[in-house]
């Protein structure tokens, strides 16, 4: 006879004691069907509308509640007001597919709510909700391929390891994707008008890549908490207010690839304490400010294109940063502007920008082999023991120091 292992075995069971409860065919209701379900059961629900405010209680771990594509979850009782969410579980490994909740509103307006580890969320539709669309307290969620149009939030995760993957918002109120926890990736997700954060990421070491930000009144993406956020590959468009990109607490971490177009202040920005962040790749046009406000420590800023800012290219009012290989073409004021700490400016590319090319103010800065041209002054200086050296240019500022190499 052959050895089956135990555990096995107890897979086996589990899966073979599985049953599936189909609505309406089997009960009236999906609460119904919920209350009739024991752990690891599937709950299939034909399409059409069901007036209801479901509850998945404590116990039911691994739960599967199923929709079929035109499965109508409506959580406003019929001429009536919003009483809560759509649906609402507190069971571990609960899976919620191919659901369109509406209307959810009151204590609290929730398409979907989840109290519990291990969710799974995937192709579900929440419209007019109040106050989130999707709202999960738990670790390891995985919300996929779902669609939150018109809530004061869009998804909301608060927890650990979190998977956001190809999720859309639309006409939200505050932030359209809100992630607060260690380890959390969004990804390929799209933020259509927020009216104010797109997508909000706090925590330790969060990774947002490959969204599309468009329309958010504040900040594009905000990463916020200690540790080594990566920010890339991110398209961030229209933003009214803020920022495209903010960057606060981290202590290393990478900005990468993101392009950035038509915002009301910075392109990106590293507020003060951010420290030892690549930011690399990245192209920013028309930003109403500079287009990279670094106002950090020792950051690598490298590779970058910044142009058709109103403001300066690159400003820096922290120490020992590093700007490399970047270009800055034709900005309103100054190409790269130090205004304190001793920096290190090499190999870049400054052209035709509306003020000095190179404005520094900072001491014990280093200008080391950059081309300048064409700016209203290529090079004024004003901090104390600079050195440039290699530079090309045929301009000074008003504080030109002859005795500097060309």
């Amino acid at each position: 006879m052959r050895w089956i292992p135990v555990v096995l075995c107890s897979v086996l069971a589990s899966v073979a004691s599985a049953g599936t409860l189909r609505v309406p065919k089997d009960f009236p209701t999906i609460q119904d069907a919920v209350d009739a379900a024991n752990p690891g059961d599937r709950i299939r629900i034909a399409n059409g509308v069901y007036v209801e405010n479901v509850v998945v209680p404590v116990g039911k771990d691994g739960l599967v509640i199923e929709g079929s594509g035109k499965t109508i979850l409506d959580a406003r009782p019929l001429g009536g007001p919003g009483s809560g969410p759509g649906l609402a579980s507190s069971s571990d490994g609960t899976v919620i597919r191919r659901l369109t909740v509406r209307h959810a509103k009151g204590a609290p307006g929730v398409g979907v709510v989840v109290f519990a580890h291990d969710a799974h969320i995937d192709r579900v539709t929440t419209i007019h909700c109040e106050d989130y669309g999707i709202q999960v307290f738990g670790d390891r969620t995985r919300i996929e391929r779902c669609s939150v149009i018109t809530s004061s939030v869009g998804i909301a995760v608060t927890g650990n390891d979190a998977l956001l993957r190809k999720n859309s918002t639309r006409s939200t109120v505050n932030a359209g994707i809100y992630s607060v926890g260690n380890d959390n990736r969004i990804e390929s997700c799209s933020i259509r008008r927020s009216d104010f954060d797109g997508i909000l990421a706090a925590g330790l070491d969060p990774f947002v890549t490959k969204c599309v930000v468009d329309g958010a009144r504040h900040i594009g993406i905000v990463a916020t908490g200690i540790g080594a956020p990566r920010i890339t590959n991110n398209t961030i468009l229209a933003i009214a207010e803020g920022a495209a990109i903010e960057v606060a607490g981290a202590t290393s971490g990478l900005v990468s690839g993101n392009p950035v177009r038509d915002v009301a202040a910075e392109g990106i920005h590293l507020v003060p304490g951010v420290s030892a962040v690549q930011v690399r790749k990245n192209r920013v046009e028309r930003a109403g400010f500079a287009g990279f406000r670094i106002a950090g420590t020792g950051n690598t800023l490298e590779g970058n294109l910044v142009r058709a800012c109103a403001g300066d290219g690159f400003r820096v009012s922290g120490g020992f940063n590093l700007l490399a290989k970047n270009r800055a073409l034709g900005n309103g004021e100054d190409g790269i502007d130090i205004v304190i700490g001793a920096n290190t400016v090499n190999a870049n590319t400054v052209l035709d920008n509306g003020a000095e090319g190179l404005d520094n103010s900072g001491a014990a800065s280093l200008f080391l082999g950059n081309r300048v041209l064409r700016n209203r002054f290529d090079i004024a200086n004003n901090g104390a023991g600079a050195t440039f050296d290699g530079n090309t240019f045929k301009t000074g500022g008003p504080a030109f120091l002859p005795q500097i190499d060309s």
